[in-house]
């Protein structure tokens, strides 16, 4: 599966569609951030496009690391060899640190398709060093002025988003997805606690970014009449009905 390219979607602010998941490439005063580095596989592609906008592997300054899998840390061995330094969330350093996987779900919380998705193994999360543990709501002012992390716990305990405020662009991981031609929730299977991916869709509905930037799929532009928040928000209706009513599940992990 290949993710189209969505292109610059603010000043200085380009989605990149590499294999499978999309890498942000944010221009900054102290060089170039990506947010997320797609998987192994995908390295070659993130040249290519990194080519395209005139830059080299070497000249990525650091990768934000939204959430701890494989399809979203698979290219960091590359960029720390070629010199990037690795953010990611306190929440999640852990399984990047040591190469595991976060929690998944029980499976006698999915459904019947959702448990055989679960059955599916999880590659290998590759061992880097994490320069710096990111907290929610940690100030980003070295990627550009006014950035911050958002807390979006949920697919993963720790998966944070990051909020460029001042561009209207928020980046959000995997805590909701855009693989069809509508919006939905991130997969059940791969998902820690559903509960809490629910709480963190919601927040991002309430937030209204002017753009809206996931990690599978196209992103979501305002345009007049049809604000960001009414593109997204049947996603939110299609959680499980007990992860929208209930705070907590005795499946949740996290």
């Amino acid at each position: 599966m290949r993710v189209a390219s969505a292109g610059r979607v603010a000043p200085g602010v380009h989605v990149l569609g590499l294999l499978v998941a999309n890498v942000v490439a944010i221009e900054g005063d102290d060089g170039l951030t990506l947010v997320d580095a797609g998987t192994a596989g995908s390295v070659g592609a993130l040249r290519g496009r990194l080519r395209a906008l005139g830059y080299a592997l070497e000249d990525v300054r650091r990768v934000l690391v939204t959430h701890a899998h494989p399809d979203h840390v698979g290219g960091l061995p590359a960029l720390v060899a070629a010199g990037a330094e690795v953010w990611a969330p306190a929440g999640d350093r852990v399984w990047i640190a040591e190469g595991r996987a976060p929690p998944r779900p029980e499976p006698s919380t999915l459904s019947p398709l959702q448990r055989l998705l679960a059955r599916v193994p999880m590659a290998a999360l590759p061992v880097v060093p994490v320069a710096r543990a990111l907290e929610p709501g940690a100030a980003l002012d070295e990627v550009r002025p006014g950035a911050r992390t958002l807390d979006l716990p949920g697919h993963t305990p720790g998966q944070l988003g990051v909020h460029l405020e001042r561009e209207g662009v928020l980046i959000a991981g995997d805590a909701l997805m855009h693989l069809f031609p509508w919006w939905h929730p991130p997969v059940a299977a791969f998902t820690s606690d559903l509960a809490a991916a629910y709480r963190s869709a919601e927040a991002l509905v309430a937030l209204d970014p002017r753009v809206l930037v996931v990690g599978h799929g196209p992103p979501a532009v305002a345009r007049p009449g049809r604000p960001v928040a009414r593109q997204v928000a049947g996603a939110l209706q299609r959680f499980p009905a007990w992860s929208r009513t209930s705070r907590s599940h005795p499946g949740a992990q996290g």
